[in-house]
């Protein structure tokens, strides 16, 4: 069986990153804050829609296995009792 083994690429560059940004917005939190509102607009306005949709789709998938036979499917072994019910 494999451990589990941290992965160096991605870990360090996400602490580069993260350390990056956090650097930056301790020493310019003013020009911080603008670029992120920035970015934050781009975002609402090009994938407000999208997002609306997907979580949309995501609430009826939900609802469709619900009421479903698929809502049935017992998780565990048949002859346990189920721990909340």
């Amino acid at each position: 069986m494999k451990k589990n083994k941290l992965n160096y690429p991605v870990f360090f560059f996400s602490a580069f990153v993260i350390l990056v940004v956090t650097f930056f917005a301790s020493v310019f939190p003013q020009a911080v804050a603008m670029w992120l509102a920035k970015i934050q607009a781009s975002l609402v306005h090009y994938f407000s829609v999208y997002y609306l949709i997907v979580v949309s789709l995501y609430l009826a998938f939900v609802i469709f296995l619900a009421c479903s036979p698929y809502g049935k499917i017992k998780l565990g072994r048949d002859d346990e009792q189920p721990v909340f019910s």
